[in-house]
């Protein structure tokens, strides 16, 4: 039996995405293409893959059989891309960066553009990295998150510690007034990420919303970002955004909170150069800029 690389394909990006219309569009494929092939592929094997509905396609005890040796078949043909683009000194193809809100808008985005204009046939791609992302289905190729995966396959590295602390900006209305315990929010308003949808590792901002008069909520660190910097409150900011704006002054600077960014992606790409040359350029830019990572602005005079 001669089965079609191309078929492979589509079984597993329906598998990873659970629809054929996300897959489509991964794919950059019509609907109908994807329905047909994966009909096909259906008939070559003569077993079903999928259980189809409306809502969604789920895999079938034959296509669970399938998945593994697809991803085997997938892990041989991106080594054998990877011999081929070693053999030349240009790097080509796509890289899929996921990276958290705030690292990947206000560190990666502008310290990537060396690598692009390395390698000028090399299409990154920057995503923003929902809770729900998954390196293991392969929606993104390297990701940058707020905690490690529990999928022990995949490579995870601890990229950096960062701290964040409380700001305000110039432009506050209440800037000069005292803060010098948390209580002292409660004539303050606080912004902060929508609440109900925080990582877990991000639990302190429930603890300082208690203390304000009141929240500003805003879904985007960037968009938390703008509300401080236009004067709305008082914001819990990561240092390395926070540091080179001069119109930010620290506040209540005991209240320190550390955390980390995991560099995270799957072990087939170890052998990829050009997703292994992507993490490696992540690694040591972060590392190459580590103090502003942990470096705080002045307190206001």
């Amino acid at each position: 039996m001669k089965l079609d690389w191309d078929h492979i394909k589509i079984f597993l990006a329906v598998a990873r995405s659970g629809q054929i219309l996300a897959a489509a569009t991964t794919l950059r494929l019509d609907h109908a293409t994807v329905s047909r092939r994966l009909n096909a592929l259906e008939e070559q094997l003569q077993a079903r893959l999928f259980e189809r509905s409306p809502v969604g396609c789920v895999l079938t005890p034959a296509g669970e059989q399938l998945l593994p040796m697809a991803e085997r078949v997938e892990a041989d043909v991106l080594s054998i891309e990877a011999a081929v683009a070693d053999s030349n000194l240009e790097l080509s193809g796509t890289v899929k960066i996921g990276a958290a809100d705030g690292f990947g808008t206000y560190f990666l985005a502008p310290m990537m553009g060396e690598m692009i204009r390395a390698h000028p046939a090399l299409n990154l791609k920057l995503l923003p990295l929902p809770k729900d992302f998954s390196v293991s289905k392969r929606e993104v190729d390297i990701a940058v998150t707020l905690q490690p995966p529990t999928d022990g396959r995949l490579i995870c590295q601890r990229l950096i510690d960062y701290q964040l602390n409380l700001f305000v900006s110039d432009n506050y209305a209440k800037r000069d007034e005292t803060l010098n315990e948390l209580s002292d929010l409660r004539d303050h308003i606080v912004v902060t990420p929508i609440l109900e949808f925080t990582y877990p590792t991000m639990d302190f901002f429930h603890e300082i919303a208690k203390q304000a008069q009141t929240t500003y909520e805003c879904a985007s660190v960037a968009a938390q970002l703008e509300a401080v910097l236009a004067g709305v409150g008082v914001g819990i900011l990561p240092n390395y955004m926070a540091w080179r704006l001069p119109t930010l002054r620290l506040v209540l600077p005991h209240i320190c909170y550390s955390r980390t960014y995991w560099l995270v992606s799957h072990p087939d790409g170890r052998d990829v150069a050009r997703v292994a040359t992507a993490r490696r350029r992540i690694f040591d830019t972060v590392r190459a800029h580590r103090e502003i990572f942990s470096t705080a602005i002045r307190e206001p005079t």
